[in-house]
């Protein structure tokens, strides 16, 4: 993932720092409580660049209450979002 400065990816590389990516929804977020809840961020905190769109209501338009159970393998990734164009 290419981030929007080398500060967000040092940040998100760094196993002591509580920012991540996730790929599967395209966020950014803040873990809190030891990862047991999540603030997403919509800024970088570093250089200020608004941070990409979330896909996280699209994934779920087009995964029914089934396949949420058991998505399918391109859903376990940012493979579908990318695959879309979106």
């Amino acid at each position: 993932m290419k981030h929007c400065c080398e500060h967000m990816r040092d940040h998100c590389d760094d196993s002591r720092v509580q920012i991540f990516f996730w790929p599967i929804f395209r966020e950014y977020y803040i873990a809190l409580r030891g990862n047991q809840a999540k603030q997403r961020i919509l800024y970088c905190p570093w250089c200020a660049t608004k941070l990409p769109t979330s896909v996280r209501d699209q994934y779920y338009e087009l995964l029914d209450d089934d396949a949420l159970e058991n998505p399918p393998e391109e859903f376990c990734s940012e493979a579908w979002w990318k695959n879309r164009n979106l």
